[in-house]
């Protein structure tokens, strides 16, 4: 009867040690193989749906107090810089091994003052330290620097931000005595107005824009053409034109 009992009591203990160290495996087990398990990389999309999307712009993570910093276009800019300078620097990303370009932004070295922003952080596919500079100028664009700070390499002048088309809407609007140039934020579209109807202020506008614009920038996805005329009571008419379509002026060649 004494050896039952302390059979019993033996197995009870035994089962509750069992118990207890299941429980304990339960909570532990997965904490040991996030510990030992490698990174998980940020050279991802979210899902296959946004490949197309990050095959020109890099996946910015922890990167909302930025967004907010400086607004939704010029966020979507950003990233595109971003993803030029890893896709021109990083093997992995020449190579095509990896679809997409992450980037992880160090939070703590985010700044801001007035116009001026700037951050530190790393791509998924590399260890080096990443600065980036970027300033604020008008009509929703930007001026960005990226360097690597090991490397010491800079390809500013690439970055679509940097473009000279980028730089002239900055500038905009302009105004002369025959025609203006406008940028208009809910428009893909950069509007020039023509005082009266001529073609040679037409031409003279279109040069002009040429002349500050990346090549083939100028046509019709790119440009709205109004044509501006004031009556002898001082009412204005306004009327659009594309640029290819424009209307010709009554002084026009035959």
């Amino acid at each position: 009867m004494l050896s039952n009992i302390k059979g019993y009591l033996t197995n009870t203990k035994k089962r509750k040690t069992i118990l207890v160290v299941s429980v304990l495996l339960v909570f532990i087990l997965p904490i040991l193989f996030s510990l030992l398990a490698p990174g998980k990389s940020i050279d991802v999309a979210a899902s296959d749906e946004d490949l197309a999307y990050y095959s020109t712009r890099a996946r910015l993570y922890e990167g909302s107090e930025l967004f907010k910093a400086i607004g939704e276009k010029q966020y979507d800019q950003l990233s595109m810089d971003v993803y030029l300078f890893g896709k021109n620097t990083y093997k992995a990303y020449k190579s095509g091994s990896k679809h997409v370009v992450g980037f992880l932004i160090n939070r703590e070295s985010f700044t801001k003052k007035d116009s001026k922003i700037s951050f530190e952080g790393k791509y998924g596919s590399s260890s080096s330290s990443i600065k980036v500079a970027v300033e604020l100028l008008k009509n929703e664009r930007i001026k960005t620097s990226i360097k690597d700070v090991g490397l010491n390499n800079n390809i500013d002048q690439k970055l679509p931000s940097n473009s000279k088309t980028n730089k002239f809407i900055a500038s905009l609007p302009f105004v002369s005595k025959s025609y203006s140039i406008y940028y208009y934020p809910d428009s893909p579209k950069l509007g020039i107005e023509i005082s009266g109807v001529s073609d040679q202020s037409k031409k003279e506008a279109i040069s002009f824009v040429a002349s500050q614009t990346d090549d083939g920038f100028v046509n019709d996805d790119n440009i709205d053409l109004f044509y501006v005329s004031a009556s002898l009571s001082g009412d204005h008419t306004d009327y659009l034109q594309t640029y290819i379509k424009a209307q010709p002026s009554e002084d026009a060649e035959d």
